[in-house]
């Protein structure tokens, strides 16, 4: 993309993107998402992850045009929905657009001012913006889009039933369709081949049958049918149905970090800078500080990988065991919290390769000035991070709360009054028992602050509305610093355990201890980045936070001797790497940086991991 202006990169975007989505496995994936079949979530996720290393504008495409929009059919249509409109869209005989966010609202759905009023004489909704900020706003696809799901409020006799999504024709072959408004919204700073645009609708009349109707319908006479009574609770279903482009998020996030890392870490093990006094220049790799700050970075990344796949296989484990995801509140609180934890991780990942790759790492030919554009929206698309925290809060609040059996995902969620205390009490001995380089040590240690943040916040909000008065929102809102540190600590719990899972499922004992260091890596700096908190807790002292510190800068040490073998294990393609510092011959562009690292084929082919 780097020499060509945004029509030229939309185009080559939406040229892309279909001619991926005419490979019968592309097809396949809307199939088996509509059927439930096994591992559908998995095999989608994964797919997506590849079309992210390629571009991540064109996997946003892909996304929008046919996964969003027909996963949207699938999700919230019913049976004859899904057999009507799949197959065309399968077919590429129109492409969808996703209408939710407003100019308005953004995060607060419930309040979208977007209106769809039932007709009974015509048997029509009409569709309508009532005002400036119910214009829908960033859709994806706007300039190409055949159809749109528009999320709207649905107005029965003058009374809204809340949030709805219809099916909403834009144009055809010879234009917009009359009262449909489509404004380009230009240059953006990222994600330049999307085509997003403003959308909004002067009374466009669709059908009765254009209501997405799973969960609730609207008969001929205007009669509202639906078999979940609360408002409230039919919309917050009819959301998380969604729920599997929020986890794509998270998948795109870590293919971008995959990228950077590769090509920061193959730089580095081939690009000398100074050293010894006998004049040897040595590679970059070999400074701690050049470690410090990538190696933790490269561990992050695989806890991702690992605790994205683990999260994929409990939706599809749970769907094939006949749950819904739409109705489990646990499942959906850990994907909103990956999806704010990777996306953010992505952002620094992809800034810190950047620096570690100097002025080579600038130049657009060298892939990372491209990814920092784009991967800066996965913080605020498919879910405001900040506010996808206070949702993995919060569920962690209720489950708090109240006694259950322990199922497969109370497990991951849940911190019963007892399990906590004994935590807690436990934990502060975990320091004179456990060497800080055994895995029990950081286990513990993470599971010590995940607990004591929540039983400390659940007294700090039960104080100030029962004891101090103060109105539950805005005892919520003073506390809100609390809540998101509790979150991301959950996370950073959950992804540490599975990575530890991952390292004992390793069948290789070479891979295994080169995972293994990856993973205490990551666990021990997770500690070391908030040791403040952890000595404010007396969990440690001085010493061994230093301890701690000696460690993480070991590991770093010998993370950097095996870390090429890694990224070059992840396979990733030359052609989606891109970047001559990385090894990728360009004939037009001899003049920049280029090492041989013909070495790093060997290393394809000899790695088990």
């Amino acid at each position: 993309y780097s020499n060509l202006n945004m029509q030229e990169q939309r185009y080559l975007a939406h040229e892309r993107a279909k001619a991926i989505l005419r490979y019968p496995a592309s097809k396949n994936q809307l199939d088996e998402q509509a059927r439930g079949s096994m591992d559908y979530m998995k095999k989608s996720l994964v797919l997506g992850e590849i079309f992210a290393y390629i571009d991540p504008s064109t996997n946003v495409k892909l996304g929008v045009m046919v996964f969003l929009f027909g996963g949207a059919i699938i999700n919230l249509g019913s049976p004859a929905q899904i057999e009507k409109w799949l197959g065309p869209l399968k077919d590429l005989q129109y492409t969808g657009m996703f209408a939710m966010t407003e100019r308005g609202h953004g995060s607060n759905v419930r309040c979208i001012e977007t209106e769809a009023i039932y007709d009974s004489h015509s048997q029509e909704f009409v569709i309508n913006t009532p005002t400036r900020n119910a214009h829908k706003m960033f859709i994806g696809n706007g300039l190409h889009g055949e159809y749109a799901i528009v999320f709207a409020q649905l107005i029965l006799n003058k009374k809204s039933k809340g949030p709805h999504a219809f099916i909403v024709p834009i144009r055809n072959e010879n234009g917009l369709y009359p009262g449909v408004t489509v404004v380009d919204l230009g240059l953006k700073e990222g994600m330049n081949g999307v085509d997003n645009c403003l959308l909004s609708f002067d009374h466009v009349r669709i059908p009765r049958e254009h209501l997405l109707n799973k969960y609730a319908d609207v008969l001929s006479d205007g009669r509202y049918v639906t078999d979940i009574v609360s408002d409230s609770a039919r919309f917050n279903i009819m959301l998380a149905a969604l729920i599997g482009t929020r986890l794509a998020v998270a998948y795109h996030s870590t293919a971008c970090m995959s990228v950077g890392l590769t090509i920061a870490i193959r730089y580095a093990h081939r690009r000398v800078q100074f050293g010894p006094s006998n004049g040897q220049e040595i590679p970059i790799i070999s400074y701690q500080s050049h470690q410090i700050r990538l190696m933790p970075l490269l561990a992050k990344y695989l806890s991702l990988y690992f605790t994205g796949r683990h999260v994929a296989s409990l939706i599809d484990d749970h769907q094939n065991n006949g749950g819904s995801v739409a109705t489990n509140r646990e499942i959906q609180a850990l994907v909103s919290g990956i999806k704010a934890y990777a996306s953010w991780a992505c952002i620094h990942t992809v800034q810190i390769c950047r620096e570690c790759t100097g002025g080579q790492g600038f130049m657009a030919e060298n892939r990372i000035a491209g990814l920092k554009g784009d991967v800066d929206v996965f913080v605020t698309y498919e879910g405001d991070n900040t506010v996808l925290l206070q949702q993995v809060a919060k569920e962690l609040l209720v489950q708090y709360k109240k006694e259950f059996s322990q199922g497969k995902f109370s497990g991951m969620l849940s911190f019963l009054t007892k399990t906590i205390s004994t935590s807690i009490q436990t934990s502060s001995l975990v320091p004179q028992v456990h060497e800080i380089t055994t895995n029990a040590f950081i286990a513990n240690a993470l599971k010590f602050r995940e607990a004591k943040l929540l039983q400390t916040l659940a007294s700090r909000l039960m104080n100030k509305v029962q004891k101090n008065g103060i109105d539950s929102f805005m005892a919520w809102n003073e506390c809100l610093h609390h809540l998101n540190t509790l979150a991301i600590s959950h996370v950073e719990r959950v992804c540490y355990e599975q990575f530890l899972v991952a390292v004992r499922n390793c069948p290789y004992s070479g891979p295994r201890s080169m995972l293994s260091k990856c993973c205490k890596l990551y666990g021990l700096n997770c500690i070391y980045s908030d040791r403040g908190w952890y000595l404010e807790e007396s969990f440690i002292n001085a010493k061994i936070a230093k301890k701690i510190r000696t460690e993480v800068l070991k590991l770093c040490k010998e993370v950097s001797e095996f870390s090429l073998e890694i990224v070059n294990s992840l396979r990733i393609p030359d052609n989606c790497i891109h970047a001559p510092i990385a090894g990728i011959n360009h004939d037009n562009t001899s003049w920049l940086f280029m090492p041989d690292i013909d070495g790093s084929k060997n290393l394809r082919v000899k790695s088990k991991l």
